[in-house]
C-alpha cells in the first residue's frame, strides 16, 4: 500500500483548518468591536437622556443614531430639571459576521439626573 499523496491531503486539511480558524477569529473580533461600539452608544444615549429632562427619549435616540445604534428601550421619565431620577437605555448595533449566527449586539447604560438647586 503506497502512501504517496498523503502529505497533500494532510496539508490541504491543515490549510482549510487555518483558514476556518482565521475566519472565526475575524468574526469574534468583529463582534467584540461591535460590543464596544454598542456600549459607547448606550453610554452616550443615557447621558444625553439624563441631560435633557424635557425630552429624554428623543435625546437618547438622537445620540444612539449618531453612534450607529438604535434605542430598544428607554426607561427615562420626562420631567422638570429638578426631578432626580435614573435614566436607563438599551441599544442595539447591527453586525454581519461571516460564520457566527449573530445579527445584532446590544448594551445597556444608565445615568443619574441630579436635581438642579
Amino acid at each position: 500500500m503506497s502512501e504517496r499523496g498523503s502529505a497533500t491531503v494532510v496539508t490541504t486539511l491543515l490549510i482549510a483548518g487555518c483558514i476556518t480558524g482565521g475566519v472565526v477569529a475575524a468574526d469574534v473580533a468583529m463582534v467584540l468591536g461591535a460590543r464596544v461600539r454598542a456600549q459607547a452608544a448606550a453610554d452616550a444615549a443615557a447621558l444625553a437622556a439624563a441631560g435633557e429632562p424635557s425630552a429624554p427619549r428623543s435625546a437618547a435616540g438622537r445620540f444612539a443614531r449618531l453612534n450607529g445604534a438604535t434605542v430598544v428601550a428607554c426607561s427615562c421619565p420626562p420631567g422638570s430639571p429638578s426631578i432626580q431620577g435614573t435614566v436607563r437605555v438599551e441599544v442595539r448595533i447591527p453586525v454581519d459576521p461571516l460564520l457566527l449566527p449573530i445579527a445584532t449586539v446590544g448594551a445597556e447604560a444608565s445615568a443619574e439626573r441630579e436635581p438642579v438647586p
